[in-house]
């Protein structure tokens, strides 16, 4: 390593010792640093799959400002979206148990050799779907987010009807005082919220004292 930025501009001390702890711990997971690039640390998982950590600065953000190695990939083009995601959170997971932060530009994905590209190659890296399902982890293989509607009931209760238990249509969602005092809310569906309202049997609970209905309009 060197204590210069990609612009020759020195790097101090102090930052520069941060950045070869950094280092050491990037060798120790397997990343080796380009001959011709010295502070960009680079790994390939397997024959077109390989990750950049580069602590040489950037235009936008110098290092001494953010010291957190940049990360970037080059990852076939010919796999899903999900699939990429899927490695690129294997790796941060695998950095960070290391103590080795990261953190992602616009330059997030790659194109060829050390030439940075469009991070549109992979929308949403850590966010988007990974091939598992985000609330019993089934490997879906597939882009979607979640396995079975019981899952998306976990993930996102308020998407589905207090009373009947339907999966709620944006337009016909209605929000539904259960108490006023304490302030207390659910999600319901247009024909529950009808009958919550005019048929005294109908889900009780859902239906607050007539005193505190009286009170909050007044």
């Amino acid at each position: 390593m060197e204590p210069e930025d990609k612009f020759g501009n020195e790097i101090y001390s102090n930052i520069y010792e941060e950045l070869c702890e950094y280092g050491a711990r990037l060798k120790q997971v397997g990343y080796q640093e380009s001959r011709n690039k010295p502070n960009l640390f680079y790994y390939e998982k397997t024959p077109g799959i390989m990750f950049f950590m580069d602590m040489r600065g950037t235009q936008q953000v110098k290092i001494w400002e953010d010291t957190r190695p940049l990360f970037y990939w080059n990852i076939d083009l010919t796999m899903p979206d999900w699939g990429r995601r899927c490695l690129l959170k294997q790796e941060r997971e695998r950095l960070m148990s290391h103590q080795v932060p990261l953190r992602i530009s616009f330059y997030a994905g790659m194109g060829s050799g050390f030439a940075e590209a469009d991070n549109s190659k992979v929308p949403d890296p850590f966010g988007g779907p990974d091939g598992y399902c985000r609330t019993c982890g089934e490997d879906l293989s597939s882009n979607e987010m979640l396995c079975s509607e019981d899952c998306e009931r976990d993930q996102h209760p308020n998407r589905f009807c207090e009373s009947c238990n339907d999966r709620l249509e944006w337009d016909q969602l209605i929000r539904h005082h259960v108490s006023y005092y304490p302030e207390e809310i659910v999600n319901v569906c247009r024909s529950c919220h009808r009958k919550i309202h005019l048929e005294d049997s109908f889900h009780p609970e859902l239906t607050p004292p007539q005193e505190d209905i009286e009170r909050f309009y007044e």
